[in-house]
């Protein structure tokens, strides 16, 4: 998909998405371009950055990112990476940005996938006696889901021959949870679309974005697909991860346990993408920072998205 493809889809699907109360019809203040992060490190105590297009590209961190992350750090300044990545539990992250460069613990990421265990658990899904398994679409291991529940993956390793036609106990699950989409391809989709047409079932999405960055491409995420379920079914789809209220209301709520923090006006997420990180988080009524060089709209003309979607970012900066 082109960035035009994307933006054009997240628009038509603009009716699923939050609102905010901080987007006028014809917005008066237009975001304030600055060079960097250093133009803005005075304004705020709370950075919460999106991962894909802001701190890294793929497997590669962007440059200069992890040295503003540790400048950031030696001004006391709290940071947290708040990402759509629901392929992997914690231990999993915390390794991989480890290994990119920088210097995080468990307390730093917040993740989709955890706010969908929270939110699954804690709203009773997990313990519905209705539910007595769950098909898994995935790429890891499920040691952080509930040991209570019957889960039967689909994923990239080995067994994905065994696809969704031919997996009676996938087919039978009562309901799916879809976490990457790594190893999922059309014919899969529409195996599941012929399924789930014939039986709606509840969906419970781990990543809700479209697309994400590459190196020189866009991968399909699962929010594509899920999105293609909503159009296509009767199944209700439930979304975990930015910009989804689920997410940013339980980060901001473990951004406030370890800060003492009098305005969320001192909270800025950076983001690469519109309809996700921005939009979200001006629902939420934090400020917001639209990088533009790495992410989503690299090489693109993002006051045309701006302007079309009228999802305005306080600041607009190149790189962070």
């Amino acid at each position: 998909m082109t960035p035009r493809a994307v933006f054009q889809r997240y628009e038509q699907i603009r009716r699923r998405l939050p609102s905010s109360h901080r987007i006028p019809a014809c917005p008066s203040k237009p975001p304030e371009h600055v060079p960097d992060l250093d133009a803005l490190s005075g304004h705020f105590d709370v950075f919460v950055f999106d991962a894909f297009g802001v701190l890294n590209v793929g497997e590669q961190a962007i440059h200069g990112a992890v040295q503003r992350f540790e400048a950031l750090q030696s001004m006391g300044k709290r940071l947290y990476i708040l990402t759509n990545s629901a392929s992997y539990e914690k231990d999993s992250l915390i390794a991989k940005f480890r290994r990119l460069g920088f210097n995080v613990d468990a307390e730093n990421i917040i993740s989709s996938r955890e706010v969908m265990i929270h939110n699954l658990s804690t709203s009773g899904i997990f313990s519905d006696s209705a539910i007595e398994s769950l098909g898994v679409i995935n790429v890891c291991n499920l040691a952080d889901f509930p040991a209570n529940l019957r889960y039967e993956s689909i994923s990239g390793k080995g067994d994905y021959r065994q696809t969704v036609a031919e997996n009676e106990r996938f087919q039978q699950a009562d309901g799916y949870i879809f976490l990457s989409a790594a190893h999922w391809n059309a014919d899969a989709q529409a195996e599941l679309l012929v399924h789930l047409k014939r039986n709606p079932k509840p969906v419970y999405v781990g990543n809700p974005d479209l697309v994400a960055p590459r190196e020189g491409c866009f991968s399909l995420e699962p929010g594509y697909y899920a999105h293609e379920l909503l159009d296509q079914t009767e199944c209700p789809v439930e979304f975990f991860g930015k910009p989804f209220q689920n997410t940013f209301s339980y980060a901001i709520a473990k951004i406030k346990e370890k800060n003492a923090l009098q305005s969320l006006d001192r909270i800025l997420m950076l983001g690469d993408t519109l309809h996700t990180d921005i939009l979200g988080a001006l629902a939420s009524g934090i400020k917001t920072a639209l990088v533009t060089d790495h992410g989503s709209y690299a090489g693109q003309d993002v006051s045309t998205y701006i302007s079309e979607s009228e999802i305005v970012p306080d600041y607009i900066l190149p790189s962070i």
